[in-house]
């Protein structure tokens, strides 16, 4: 694997994790929570939050452990090369797999309000070269774009949440505490998925240039996302009411269709969906550069870039393989159940068979 002509910094890690769980967790987030949880589905949210503290610190302890490396370099010196091979390949296809299900389901939205009349393998086609481009170019490329529209996307995000609270029925959100705990946990697991995209840390945190500043970087990144999704639940909660956020297939862009500014501004919706497909990219991006970089490590092949190209067709394929939108939802609602042991779980397992064994450097932790 040729390394990086550059590493990226602490603003360029917060600017890529903000925007790559921005960009995957938030359009769907509010249809989960009522859901699976009802009127205080936001509780979930709080939930989501929590089991996502593990995740980072076994990024960090990991990349401490094993400095300048990738899962997919050092899970062979923590379990023999044969198991690590093997666990290598699945967090592989779990990267390539959450691609193709993202992908595939933002698909649906441009479909349904934007390119009604456009074949489906012609808007995949277009999404996904769009995206290759800055995964061919590499991480930095890929943080620095997300750096460059920090500011208008965030600005314009907390706009739509404040004029958005004029349509809020606190009636909606109420009671506040009550419900079964155990549907609470329950629907924070299904939640969880919009920290998805925290396996990409897992090989980017080797080009990393401050590790010992990490968790405090990424657990910054995951709170001020944690305070965006928060919001943006308990308000499209707030303004439709659980079983009016279950009509629609995209209850955030209705939210955000149906926010104004009065006698000013008839609809942010426009905004929105063009704030929201500046991250939809960077997180696109991310997935595909990861999962290339990845290939290329498993294969003991010098340059990732290669395998940006050949996964193109693969992931064509797969995203288009899927029939219809049922069926979508079916393989989605699987995959939250099953990820969360292969970015949260196994991980954890990795970390803890490292220091009891002491495989890796020693003053890691």
């Amino acid at each position: 694997m040729l390394p990086e002509k550059t590493g990226i910094g602490s603003g360029l890690l917060f600017m890529f994790v903000l925007s790559s769980l921005f960009g995957f967790g938030i359009m769907f987030a509010p249809q989960v929570a009522a859901e699976s949880i009802g009127g205080n589905g936001y509780w979930g949210v709080v939930v989501a939050f929590l089991f996502s503290l593990p995740v980072i610190a076994a990024v960090v302890g990991l990349g401490k452990r094993f400095p300048g490396k990738s899962i997919i370099a050092y899970l062979p010196q923590v379990y023999g090369k044969g198991f690590g091979k093997i666990f290598g390949l699945i967090f592989l296809l779990f990267l390539l797999i959450s691609g193709v299900l993202f992908l595939r389901d933002i698909t649906g939205i441009f479909a349904s309000f934007f390119l009604f009349r456009s074949p489906l393998w012609a808007i995949v086609s277009i999404i996904l070269l769009a995206a290759a481009y800055p995964a061919y170019l590499g991480i930095e490329v890929i943080s620095r774009q997300a750096s460059f529209l920090f500011t208008a996307v965030y600005l314009i995000i907390t706009i739509i949440l404040l004029m958005s609270l004029q349509h809020f029925q606190p009636d909606h959100i109420r009671p506040v505490l009550a419900g079964n705990p155990f549907i609470v946990a329950s629907g924070g697991v299904r939640l969880f998925y919009c920290y998805f995209p925290m396996a990409m840390l897992f090989m980017v945190y080797q080009y990393y240039t401050e590790p010992e500043k990490g968790w405090k970087i990424i657990n910054r990144a995951g709170l001020v996302f944690f305070v965006y999704l928060f919001l943006f639940v308990i308000e499209t909660i707030g303004v439709y009411g659980a079983k009016g956020v279950l009509r629609y297939s995209f209850p955030v862009l209705e939210l955000t269709r149906k926010t104004t500014i009065p006698y000013v501004l008839q609809t942010f919706g426009l905004y929105f969906s063009f704030v929201w497909l500046s991250q939809i990219y960077i997180t696109l991006a991310g997935l595909l550069y990861t999962t290339a970089q990845g290939c290329a490590e498993w294969f003991g092949i010098l340059n990732y870039k290669r395998f940006v190209l050949l996964l193109l067709p693969v992931i064509l394929f797969l995203a288009l393989s899927i029939p219809g939108a049922i069926d979508l939802h079916g393989f989605i609602k699987a995959f939250q159940t099953i990820g969360i042991w292969v970015i949260a779980v196994f991980p954890l397992i990795t970390w803890a068979v490292a220091w009891l064994f002491q495989r890796g450097e020693q003053n890691g932790p």
